[in-house]
Parts: C-alpha cells; structure tokens; sequence
C-alpha cells in the first residue's frame, strides 16, 4: 500500500534530498487508524503542499517513538516512519 501525505516545501525538500530519514505524525486516534492499522506500507507519496509535486520514497518501518524536533517532530511521542530509498519507475 502507498500513503499519501502533504507537507511543507521545507520537509519535502529535505525528503527529496534524502536528509530527513523519518516522516512524524502525531500519535491521536485518527493516525494510528490510517498508519497502524495497516498491514503494510510499501512506500510514502509525499506532496509538496497542495501542489502536483511528489516524491515517493519506500517505508522501511513504522513504530512509536520520540521523533527530532530538527526533522520537524512534535513534542511527546509520534507515529514514525523510517524512509530508505527513493522509488523510481
């Protein structure tokens, strides 16, 4: 399965570029239905704002941990998604 998730030019640039290794999204009832709830999440579309601009990278792992403020992660614990490499078609 893909998941699709919006963010900041500022996040997506450093996603396209291979620097932020982690996608973070807060730990509430709404994420863990669409992130943990699924067997498995081959790879994240991430879409730079509300523009047709993506990148797709695969998803190595999800887990609950603390996330770097660096890489743009809330307070407390989050949603992580560990990020490898970048897929191409």
């Amino acid at each position: 399965m893909k998941l699709h998730l919006v963010v900041t030019g500022k996040y997506f640039d450093m996603v396209a570029s291979g620097v932020k290794k982690e996608e973070y999204r807060l730990h509430n009832l709404y994420w863990h239905r669409r992130i943990m709830k699924q067997h498995i999440i081959e790879s994240v579309v991430f879409h730079r704002g509300y523009t047709g601009i993506t990148h797709e990278r695969e998803c190595l792992r999800v887990r609950e941990g603390i996330g770097k403020p660096e890489w743009g992660a809330p307070e407390g614990e989050v949603i992580i998604l560990e990020l490898g490499k970048e897929v191409r078609y």
